[in-house]
């Protein structure tokens, strides 16, 4: 990896069920005030994406002080391992119940800019399933696409079902990892 190319990540997480013991969610306002933690604000469940960039040449002043020999595709495949297990794997009593539901990665050539594509990515909550629109990601992936040289995404489609999905992306079940056709 190193020098060759760049990486865009974004990854959702669910966080479903009981956060912590001292969740104020179901009292009423006297009884929330009532409480040796301090007022904490709950909800039920949320989804929310985060962005990563991992820029090859940002390391290079460095790699010219000797600090490092820069980022290696050692270092890149296991930052993905973790960005796709991290919520779940390493779920604490704060966050428990939450688990990784999606994951987009993007390798472009080292010089190429592209934004925050999480702005561009939409997610519904539906009866069924969960919904994640792609589409105006797409639009943005699709103009740059000659720069652009592998597009990753994760998901689970028992639980989630994708719209407006970027040409020429690898699809791969989040729980196993095996590629989804």
């Amino acid at each position: 990896m190193k020098g060759k190319k760049k990486l865009l990540a974004v990854c959702l997480f669910l966080c479903c069920g009981i956060f912590l013991g001292g969740c104020q969610m179901g009292k009423t306002e006297e009884e929330k005030k009532n409480s040796t933690i301090g007022t904490k604000i709950c909800c039920e469940e949320a989804h929310y994406f985060y962005p990563f960039v991992i820029n090859p040449l940002a390391y290079r002043g460095y790699e010219e002080l000797g600090a490092t020999t820069g980022y290696s595709e050692e270092d890149y495949t296991l930052f993905k391992q973790t960005a796709l297990t991290a919520a779940t794997a390493y779920s604490t009593n704060a966050k428990e119940g939450c688990e990784n539901e999606f994951g987009l990665f993007v390798e472009t050539d080292k010089t190429l800019y592209l934004p925050n594509l999480t702005e561009y990515i939409k997610f519904e909550k539906e009866e069924d399933k969960n919904k994640i629109n792609l589409s105006e990601c797409e639009k943005i992936l699709r103009d740059v696409m000659d720069k652009i040289q592998k597009i990753e995404i994760y998901y689970n489609p028992a639980t989630t079902k994708l719209e407006g999905i970027p040409e020429q992306s690898l699809l791969f079940h989040i729980v196993t990892g095996k590629e989804v056709v």
